[in-house]
């Protein structure tokens, strides 16, 4: 009989080595359960975080979504071709297409943990849906941010508007994995896209 019991001391790097030892583990209970752990702990917390990092991510997508209706519906009820025209300010002139930004990122602060300086928009208009041209999402990258062609084009009274909103919602990538194909100075990007299509009224 061994003079060791399963669980106790006495293990050395020969021990390690040998059928014995691992018959022991087989024999302890604790080392049997530390060991299943150990075995299925990141497999568990990977699930968890996933889980969360989805819902985060379908709350964000829902939210840009929404916004991208609501701006779309100003522009369809001319709103926005009357009321962004441009203005002077100190820090010089401000263009229609920041007025729409801000109106796009004053919908977005509904979702806390969403902030405007991740949001890129992009308005074109044309006669028919063939003549409205779209643009491609942002890619990484310029300076620290994202390379994005922005459009403002919001066409007049009876014309077929696109709106695009994309938004780089940043993820966690487990255990290195990148799923999200979007990588910007370390940080993991999920590119998410929402486009609305309106026809504009008399105004």
């Amino acid at each position: 009989m061994d003079a060791i019991t399963p669980c106790s001391g006495g293990i050395t790097p020969a021990t390690v080595c040998s059928g014995w030892f691992w018959r022991r583990i087989a024999r302890c209970h604790q080392a049997t359960a530390a060991l299943e752990f150990a075995l299925v702990a990141p497999m568990v917390i990977a699930l968890i975080v996933g889980t969360l990092q989805l819902i985060v991510v379908f709350i964000a997508q829902t939210t840009l979504q929404m916004v991208c209706e609501g701006s779309a519906r100003i522009i369809m009820t001319g709103q926005a071709q009357t009321v962004f025209t441009g203005y002077m300010d100190p820090s010089g002139y401000v263009i229609p297409q920041s007025q729409f930004l801000t109106f796009a990122c004053s919908k977005l602060s509904v979702t806390p943990f969403m902030t405007c300086d991740k949001l890129y928009t992009a308005v074109n208009s044309g006669t028919d849906f063939s003549a409205v041209q779209t643009l491609s999402p942002p890619i990484c990258c310029s300076k620290g941010k994202m390379k994005f062609t922005y459009a403002y084009n919001p066409g007049g009274p009876g014309n077929i508007v696109v709106v695009q909103m994309y938004y780089m919602m940043p993820v966690i990538s487990l255990f290195g994995f990148n799923i999200t194909g979007v990588t910007a100075y370390g940080v993991d990007y999920a590119r998410l896209s929402a486009t609305s299509v309106v026809k504009t009224e008399s105004y």
